[in-house]
């Protein structure tokens, strides 16, 4: 055998090893559920609503770097009749790894169990999800000077719902 191709074998090896390893002692000492009160206070910045993760956090490393998450609801907008926009008894996300080496995003089948999702419009045509596909009205910021980054590409396989009322 060819000397380089035998030391870039031996390296290649070597290096997945590694790889292989830290995933390992990732998967065996990082708890999700120690990050609850981050992931609820982001949302609560971004949205002003308040996210309840009252189940367990679960996450999975490779192939796929996955969450699985179990009782989880977001609050309903301000002045609406349900308290609840939406809620759900189990969601499962899975992200490719490799993708996003080249700044792509592949989702496998996202899956929402039990969703209960509270859709209200008001007679002046305002609805309580008007608020979640961008700025919140309360808190616009200036247009920003230059222009903004480009979203990678994203690619779900599918959305898998089951057990749901809208």
């Amino acid at each position: 055998m060819n000397p380089v191709l035998k030391g870039v074998l031996i390296v290649s090896g070597v290096l997945a090893g590694l790889l292989a390893s830290a995933l390992v002692v990732v998967a065996l000492t990082f708890d999700p559920n120690d990050y609850k009160a981050q992931i609820q206070q982001q949302v609560k910045t971004s949205t002003g609503r308040d996210l309840s993760l009252s189940g367990p956090l679960k996450l999975s490393v490779f192939p796929w770097l996955g969450v699985q998450a179990e009782q989880v609801s977001l609050s309903n907008a301000a002045g609406f009749s349900d308290p609840q926009f939406a809620s759900l008894d189990a969601l499962e996300v899975r992200l490719r790894l490799w993708p996003l080496l080249r700044k792509r995003i592949e989702l496998g089948q996202v899956k929402l169990r039990g969703l209960a999702l509270n859709l209200e419009r008001r007679a002046d045509g305002s609805s309580n999800w008007d608020d979640l596909g961008g700025e919140r009205k309360e808190q616009a910021a200036p247009p920003p000077a230059e222009p903004a980054a480009t979203l990678p590409e994203l690619k779900v396989a599918g959305v898998e719902i089951s057990n749901a009322r809208i």
